[in-house]
């Protein structure tokens, strides 16, 4: 081939080997002007919007409401709320549905793993604690399975009615002659002598001395402490010298 006629290619393919590639998203600078997305400020959606766009957006800043109140970690790391508010106004209503109804998927979701969490934690705190009726044993084990099911909703509720009736305290009168190791002894309180200092603990503000008790002094017992309580209870009593008479020491004879 002649070389006249090679030179028009090879300047061609020099231009395009210096040139970046072309894309249908390479555009002047002119032609897409940098614009901020500002988030949703109240400003009312143009009469364009749809009723089922505004229905969408509704539920999605309900549901990201609730997600924020029940997960205060939770945040719209995509932003698909103000997006999706940002298309209505816009005019552009598949867009705002879909994104409103991603913006709500996602604020659900985030509920239900906050109560999963919560659900899981109080089930476990539930399990270590000690004084814990026949009732309300069946009634913890009805919620696991509720658990297990995945009804997280009515799990969780469950639990917190089973807390609140195992942590509310019953009223006791001080008799005469009242010792709190001897209340703490008995059956229908705790059965465990060593566990006074529980007593003392959830009165101190009526008790100032643990080892005077007044006749007709209102106490407060907490009816189901947790297994680290008790543990803490027991050597917290072990600390206070104790006369105890244990009989005469002999000693084994050699084998």
């Amino acid at each position: 081939m002649p070389i006249r006629r090679l030179l028009p290619a090879l300047v061609l393919l020099h231009g395009c080997a210096g040139a970046p590639p072309v894309s249908v998203f390479d555009r002047p600078e002119s032609e897409r002007p940098v614009r901020i997305v500002p988030l949703y400020d109240g400003t009312p959606l143009p009469a364009a919007t749809s009723a089922e766009t505004r229905v969408a957006l509704g539920k999605a800043r309900q549901q990201t409401q609730a997600a924020q109140k029940t997960a205060p970690a939770y945040q719209d790391r995509d932003r698909l709320l103000p997006l999706a508010e940002q298309a209505a106004r816009e005019g552009n209503n598949p867009r705002a549905q879909s994104l409103a109804r991603q913006a709500t998927s996602r604020g659900e979701s985030a509920v239900e793993t906050q109560r999963t969490r919560e659900a899981a934690t109080l089930l476990k705190s539930l399990y270590e604690t000690t004084g814990l009726s026949d009732a309300q044993l069946a009634q913890l084990r009805s919620a696991e399975a509720q658990l297990v099911r995945g009804e997280n909703a009515t799990a969780l509720k469950h639990l917190q009615a089973i807390k609140a009736a195992a942590q509310k305290p019953r009223d006791y009168t001080v008799q005469r002659g009242d010792t709190l190791s001897a209340i703490a002894a008995r059956e229908s309180v705790y059965g465990n002598s060593l566990l006074w200092p529980l007593l003392w603990e959830a009165n101190r503000a009526s008790i100032p001395n643990p080892h005077r008790l007044r006749a007709g002094a209102k106490m407060k017992i907490r009816p189901s402490p947790s297994v680290d309580e008790v543990v803490k209870a027991i050597a917290e009593a072990r600390q206070y010298p104790a006369r105890v008479r244990i009989g005469t020491v002999k000693t084994l004879p050699k084998p």
